[in-house]
């Protein structure tokens, strides 16, 4: 850095050179690494497979109730009004927590994809001047070649003219810089890519963290709507101080619609 960032080069380069710097230590140190280990795939079906096992042995309790004593009913009532509770109390916080994750992804997308476009735009900048430069160290050497020219056919003990007014060290110097920044632009081309490879994962966290909180959100709504089935069947249940009578069987049988419905769509 100390020997390409020199007075005698063009400020613009200057400015490019340290830009393009600065992105790629932005780039490669200081961009957090997303939490991506988690298997959010394996998260939504394992979310899935707990709610069936919920429900499903929701339903084994409601396929006993007509078969048992009122005190014995009772009980069991109370157990499938806690489990559906837990159900709909659960689902309603991972439809919360998963959406608040999703929405922070979606930031950290954006904010990543902020970068991505100035580092193309730098990226855009640094070949441009590169360009320029060879454009300009082309016609220099045309210039040279005629200077070389006429010296070689004056044919006198004069100097090369080249030595003289320094053109082999600045061709010396001009090598080495557009090979410094050519291993830039490749190191810049490399944490762009880097950064595309992280915004693809979260472009996919961030749909499987929506996926999850809109079936949890799905699950609650219809859970309490199974609340209010259970709150019929326990009044029948408190009127009739029975879980046998034909009233109170189709309740049962609704609510037991109800739960199968929820289970069998997820």
């Amino acid at each position: 850095m100390r020997f390409f960032i020199k007075k005698n080069l063009p400020s613009p380069v200057k400015f490019v050179l340290k830009t393009l710097v600065v992105f790629i230590l932005s780039a490669l140190l200081f961009f957090p690494t997303p939490v991506l280990a988690l298997d959010y795939s394996g998260t939504l079906q394992s979310y899935v497979s707990n709610v069936k096992v919920e429900l499903d042995s929701v339903l084994t309790a409601i396929k006993k109730l007509p078969n048992l004593s009122y005190e014995n009913g009772k009980t069991t009532l109370a157990e499938i009004e806690s489990k559906l509770q837990k159900t709909q109390t659960d689902a309603r916080k991972n439809a919360t927590d998963f959406q608040k994750l999703s929405n922070e992804t979606q930031q950290e997308y954006n904010k990543i994809n902020d970068d991505i476009k100035s580092l193309y735009i730098t990226e855009e900048a640094s070949q441009k001047q590169l360009d320029d430069l060879r454009e300009r160290q082309r016609l220099k050497r045309a210039e040279n070649e005629k200077k070389l020219l006429a010296w070689l056919i004056a044919s006198d003990d004069s100097p090369n003219p080249l030595v003289i007014d320094g053109s082999y060290e600045e061709y010396d110097k001009y090598l080495q810089y557009v090979l410094s920044l050519n291993t830039q632009l490749k190191n810049l081309q490399l944490s762009r890519a880097e950064l595309e490879s992280k915004n693809q994962s979260l472009s996919e966290v961030i749909v499987l963290t929506n996926k999850i909180s809109n079936l949890s959100d799905k699950v609650e709504k219809r859970i309490k709507l199974a609340n209010q089935k259970y709150g019929n069947v326990k009044d029948y249940a408190d009127a009739l101080a029975s879980f046998s009578d034909p009233d109170i069987l189709g309740e049962i049988s609704e609510l037991d619609q109800l739960i199968a419905d929820i289970s069998k769509d997820l």
